[in-house]
């Protein structure tokens, strides 16, 4: 097994566990947002699974070497609007991302991927996707 293979499957793993999760938490608590005294603002368990869209979007489009355009709103733009639509937008994003992964040659783990932070090796890309 290659590491981008791994790495899919962990990626695969992960997002129909977060599908999952959103599916059977109550419909009344998807829009939630948790608060305390002083902390930093929260956000539901819907805005959360529309960034976790807009990163696995923005990580292949990286890995495709394609011109990189953050989402309307930023990481954190419009979510789902229900668990159905987020667990479909979960499930093409992550095709879109492991897609683009299990493209990768060998060459790709260390070669340099342009990143608004600079360029990170395609092997850091792929372990924080």
């Amino acid at each position: 097994m290659t590491v981008q293979e791994y790495m899919a499957e962990q990626i695969e793993r992960i997002a129909a566990s977060l599908s999952d999760f959103i599916s059977s938490t109550e419909e009344s608590v998807r829009s939630w947002k948790p608060t305390c005294d002083g902390s930093a603002p929260t956000r539901s368990i819907l805005e959360q699974a529309g960034e976790c869209i807009a990163v696995n979007r923005y990580f292949a489009a990286m890995l495709r070497g394609e011109e990189i355009q953050a989402p309307t709103g930023g990481m954190n733009g419009e979510p789902p609007a229900s668990a159905e639509r987020a667990r479909e937008e979960l499930t093409a994003s992550t095709g879109e991302l492991v897609e683009a992964i299990r493209a990768m040659h060998d060459a790709d783990l260390t070669r340099p991927f342009p990143h608004w932070r600079g360029p990170v090796a395609g092997r850091m890309l792929i372990m924080g996707a």
